[in-house]
């Protein structure tokens, strides 16, 4: 077998892109959902097992071909499948099938808020969205054609949800499509008027029983001008699906000249069966497998990080947290070299800013083993022209050696994020297993809370002969903060730079000490540029001393 060749055309085929040997998979724009889909074609093509380590320290793919050579050539793996197969049961597990069709997300929302509002018909899952503004002759019959082929594609959006028994099923939809709504008819509205329309709609609760859950809309500016809304129900779409969503309507636009839309040659696996599939994974077998690996990884007297920054008081029993945000922003300059640093490590923006964070929070607190939630994609090769549900939060734990350097302990959180998806396991799960006796209820919420946001430069809809643009509308003022213990940090790669957002408790952590975590968090990730391949502690010294 021809190594080399293999893991180039693997790597080409992943990457949609020409390789070299010479090439680093990160530095041509691989990230750690592509870098998962790499290791299972690599699996595939050769028998291995358990190869993403070496995709994430090969520094060449000329350097990962002589690794998976060896390793093929030494039978290196043996005795790693055979501890995987003589796994033990645990007796806590769940069923291997529900027969209800939900995926454990799904099944856990609607349970809950079922139980609290036995007669609710609206999604309370909150919608996924964006807005455009558009310049030129929409045709909205190609956009009423482009959207029914979106709902034909993806079989999550024709999802319904009910009530039977006292327990949430999936159900049959009616058939019908969804079409573009125009919210003033033929009128035309202020500026801020027609934005605000859109957005108000696409806020807006999706039914559990009926179908689509998707809709789009259109607001008039002038005979040439409108702003645009597309949003789908968050039950049945995360981010990433989001993403996929925008350009299949751009493609079927395109092409339905006919009233028919057309998506080429990609296919769309069902995200129905990624239901089944799901259920199947978390059975008795394969969910212990996982588990075994949470265990090595967690710490057993806190497999949940609970982590309190100087300053945060404890919450009473029974009382709701008080919600307030910041925001910081770096810019379009500084993004592109930030950007640059971390590819020429083979490490991804998400993966950066989550290493500045962890030393931000080592700075603080002195602690050294740093844990934290982020939302972890886990969808898998085979549905990556999907739309669904396909994250899962989970926690991850770093240890933070100033000594490192922020390229090393970013490749650490790579890693760690990696192996997280490919072990995954609904975060109530996981605990209700690893803590059957303390941990009886899903109320905790994490202390450090991460989401890398969108890796790509916000929403992207390419609409035939019309200039469109993405239209950033709510800052964090706006947005209903959800109540969450500790804080919740998000950076978003926008096109005007880097803007990073902190939720945290206003009653329990004064606001002037936020503010100051925030901002030297912010100045952390700009001064590790320069900083990047030195010893940690020299940034920690530069910024927090």
């Amino acid at each position: 077998m021809d190594f080399e060749e293999l893991i180039v055309s693997t790597a080409k085929e992943i990457l949609g892109r020409e390789v070299r040997l010479a090439d680093n998979f990160f530095g041509l724009g691989g990230d750690s959902l592509m870098a998962l889909r790499f290791e299972a074609s690599i699996e595939e093509k050769t028998g291995l097992e358990k190869v993403l380590q070496d995709i994430f320290m090969a520094p060449t793919f000329e350097t990962l071909a002589e690794q998976i050579g060896s390793r093929i050539r030494d039978h290196a793996l043996s005795s790693s499948s055979a501890a995987g197969a003589n796994a033990q049961c645990d007796q806590s597990v769940p069923a291997a099938s529900t027969g209800d069709g939900l995926t454990y997300r799904q099944r856990r929302l609607l349970s809950r808020h079922f139980q609290t509002r036995p007669d609710l018909t609206a999604s309370s899952a909150g919608n996924v969205w964006a807005v455009f503004r558009v310049t030129g002759l929409l045709d909205f019959a190609r956009l009423d054609a482009a959207l029914a082929g979106l709902t034909q594609r993806h079989d999550a959006l024709r999802m319904c949800f009910a009530q039977v028994d006292g327990r949430p099923l999936r159900v049959a939809g009616s058939g019908s499509y969804p079409f573009l709504e125009q919210l003033n008819g033929d009128r035309h509205l202020p500026d801020s008027e027609a934005l605000r329309s859109v957005v108000t709609r696409m806020m807006a609760p999706f039914a559990l029983r009926a179908e689509p859950k998707i809709r789009a809309c259109v607001a008039n500016i002038s005979a040439r001008s409108a702003y645009l809304g597309f949003a789908a129900d968050h039950l049945v779409c995360d981010g990433g699906s989001m993403r996929l969503l925008l350009r299949d309507l751009g493609l079927a636009y395109r092409e339905a000249t006919d009233g028919e839309a057309r998506f080429g040659e990609s296919q769309a696996q069902s995200f129905v069966d990624w239901t089944e599939r799901e259920q199947f994974t978390y059975s008795t077998e394969e969910l212990q497998r996982r588990l075994d690996y949470w265990r090595r990884v967690l710490d057993p007297l806190e497999p949940y990080p609970e982590l309190r920054l100087p300053g945060m008081k404890e919450r009473a029993p029974g009382t709701r947290p008080a919600m307030a945000a910041i925001d910081r922003r770096l810019g379009h300059e500084f993004a592109t070299s930030f950007k640059a640093c971390a590819a020429s490590s083979g490490v991804t923006i998400y993966a950066a800013c989550c290493a500045v964070l962890m030393l931000a929070v080592h700075a603080e607190t002195r602690r050294s083993a740093i844990g934290f939630h982020s939302p972890v994609s886990v969808r898998q090769s085979g549905w990556e022209n999907s739309v669904g549900f396909f994250s899962n939060v989970l926690p991850i734990r770093v240890r933070v050696d100033p000594s490192r350097t922020p390229a090393e302990i970013s490749k650490s959180v790579m890693t760690r994020v990696a192996e997280a998806a490919r072990y995954a396991i609904p975060t109530p799960v996981l605990f209700e297993n690893l803590q059957p006796e303390q941990y009886t209820s899903f109320n905790w919420r994490p202390r450090v809370y991460f989401d890398g946001g969108a890796e790509a430069e916000d929403a992207v809809l390419e609409l035939e002969n019309l200039k469109v643009r993405y239209v950033p509308t709510l800052s964090v003022a706006d947005q209903e903060l959800p109540p969450r213990d500790g804080i919740m940090v998000n950076v978003y790669m926008e096109r005007s730079g880097m803007r990073f957002t902190m939720v945290y408790e206003s009653d329990l952590w004064p606001s002037r000490r936020a503010a100051r975590f925030l901002g030297n968090y912010v100045k952390a990730v700009e001064r590790s540029v320069p900083c990047w391949h030195s010893p940690s502690q020299h940034l920690l010294s530069e910024v927090f001393d």
